[in-house]
């Protein structure tokens, strides 16, 4: 087996971060992965295991494409080689990677090419499945239909919980804005590339 040590990332790659109707999750990853190939001076036939993240709202024309992400890139680039893919909400692009690193580990294969991609509908996340009926195994059901906790006020009340327990302040949160904004106008890649002030944060 080999030492964690001796695994390397040799390139990387990836899309405009942003949103583009036009495009499916396939188009994005499949234009980071030949960004991540040509950075790393590889030819696509080097690759031997792709690991991706799934994009739940993916499929199109009654195929679960997103369900078979690493399937699909691997097709797109026209590779026939072992394939897998994994969701972990917004742990799947970190959890991918760590999917080819136990594969590599294992001496199943030396050379992986590892992605996330998604293109999620516009607006809030609504809830999947069973929005209809009480499912207590429908996570989506509990939280949108029972207690009202969208993704953004979900986070809300976290950061209302760290001010209570751990003296989070306004000005505390501001400043991760202002930081973020301040390295986002370097960042070609970035959605948003504005730099602001706390005033103008905490004005917002």
């Amino acid at each position: 087996m080999r030492k964690m040590q001796e695994i390397a990332i040799l390139g990387v790659g990836r899309h405009q971060w942003g949103k583009f109707p036009e495009k499916s999750f396939a188009d994005l990853a499949e234009e980071a992965c030949l960004k991540a190939l040509e950075d790393a001076n590889i030819d696509r036939k080097e690759i031997e295991f792709v690991s991706g993240g799934v994009d739940p709202y993916g499929g199109t024309g009654g195929m679960a494409l997103g369900l078979l992400a690493g399937n699909t890139i691997s097709s797109r680039l026209g590779l026939t080689l072992p394939a897998t893919s994994c969701y972990n909400g917004c742990a799947t692009g970190g959890w991918a990677l760590k999917t080819a690193q136990a594969y590599i580990s294992a001496g199943f294969c030396d050379m992986a090419l590892v992605f996330g991609s998604s293109s999620p509908p516009k607006g809030f996340f609504a809830p999947t499945g069973k929005d209809n009926e009480f499912d207590p195994s429908d996570f989506d059901f509990q939280r949108f239909r029972l207690f009202g906790s969208t993704n953004v006020s979900g986070f809300a009340q976290g950061a209302l919980r760290r001010m209570q327990l751990y003296g989070l302040t306004d000005d505390d949160l501001a400043e991760i804005k202002v930081r973020a904004s301040k390295y986002a106008q370097y960042n070609p890649y970035a959605r948003y590339r504005k730099v602001y002030t706390k005033e103008e944060v905490l004005q917002s």
